[in-house]
């Protein structure tokens, strides 16, 4: 055979195969879908960690709160409010603590300006501030939800 004859047929030995590269690219891919699992997908121990959300048992109305708002004396908050308690309890357990329940209610309601309250989101934020001060000052941290029934500002 000339020599241009062997540069022209390569040998069996020197033809390279698509597939070595494939498999490699794929094995890679699953190595990193494996690793963004496991740090960013996090694992069932960190599941466990997650608190699960207290059901609303019983809803407990209280009677109307009339307050002066803070930062002026000529208008005034008058609102009603219901309490949705944690499974579980019953209403006539959390009767006990209705007066500081009120108080701690009062004292939120009253720090609250005019402006604060012309705000949809602020009044939600609200409603998670009553919910805090309250189960601050109650054994048992008994309210899950707070629900304005009537909300008037003047």
């Amino acid at each position: 055979m000339s020599d241009s004859a062997k540069k022209a047929a390569p040998a069996k030995g020197d033809k390279k195969s698509p597939i070595m590269p494939i498999m490699m690219g794929v094995v890679i891919l699953l190595i990193l879908a494996i690793a963004a699992k496991v740090f960013l997908g996090g694992s069932k121990a960190d599941a466990k960690g997650v608190k699960k959300p207290v059901e609303v048992g019983v809803t407990m109305p209280l009677e109307e709160f009339l307050v002066n708002l803070n930062g002026a004396s000529d208008h005034y908050l008058k609102t009603t409010i219901a309490l949705g308690l944690k499974k579980g309890l019953t209403e006539e357990q959390a009767k006990e603590h209705i007066p500081a329940m009120r108080d701690a209610i009062l004292s939120v309601l009253q720090t609250k300006t005019l402006k604060d309250l012309s705000d949809p989101k602020e009044r939600e934020a609200l409603k998670d501030d009553v919910k805090s001060r309250v189960n601050k000052e109650v054994p048992e941290e008994p309210v899950v939800k707070v629900y304005f029934t009537a909300f008037a500002t003047q």
